[in-house]
């Protein structure tokens, strides 16, 4: 979901997903969801690999709703300061396989209770780590995402506007001394 860009590594994606695909039996029934547009959009696309739906850029609104076909969210990126996308999958119950290059990964990641992690340069770990979860009951999908639910909520626009107020009012409050000058 995103920019399709070189930094978010969608062709490891899209290689790990073959190689899924060709190497589990489990996998069969597996697609891949793709949201996005940029630069690399019709190199990637020219791949037509089976499974895969490129969907294009789609409003933030609708998110969500896309967010609910899905069973896991991936974000392979070489590089990402953070990785928004993970709190929008996390706050809709989904498990995660995330870069250990991604900033969230440290806060939002715990191995095999809501996802997993991978080098985004070992393009066989993001497939392994794809495997493991395809290989998972419904029940146990279900329990990681309700474990992300768990992860994210301290992250809650409520919480955190309250956190940002209560800061603002620490450094705003005029002190007495501030006054008289």
């Amino acid at each position: 979901m995103g920019r399709l860009a070189e930094e978010k590594n969608l062709p490891a994606l899209l290689s790990a997903f073959s190689w899924l695909k060709e190497n589990d039996p489990k996998a069969h029934d597996w697609g891949l969801i793709i949201i996005g547009d940029g630069p690399l959009r019709a190199q990637l696309n020219s791949s037509a690999l089976k499974d895969v739906f490129w969907l294009g850029g789609q409003p933030w609104n609708e998110v969500p709703a896309y967010l609910a076909l899905a069973d896991a969210l991936v974000l392979p990126s070489h590089f990402e300061p953070w990785g928004l996308v993970v709190n929008e999958a996390m706050v809709c119950g989904l498990p995660v396989v995330v870069s250990n290059q991604c900033g969230c990964v440290n806060d939002l990641v715990e191995e095999e209770k809501n996802g997993y992690t991978f080098r985004p340069e070992v393009t066989l770990e993001l497939g392994v780590a794809l495997q493991k979860f395809v290989n998972l009951s419904e029940a146990e999908r279900t329990q990681m995402g309700q474990h992300s639910l768990k992860l994210i909520a301290p992250f809650h626009t409520t919480t955190v506007a309250q956190e940002i107020w209560q800061g603002f009012r620490r450094i705003g409050s005029p002190t007495e001394a501030s006054l008289r000058s």
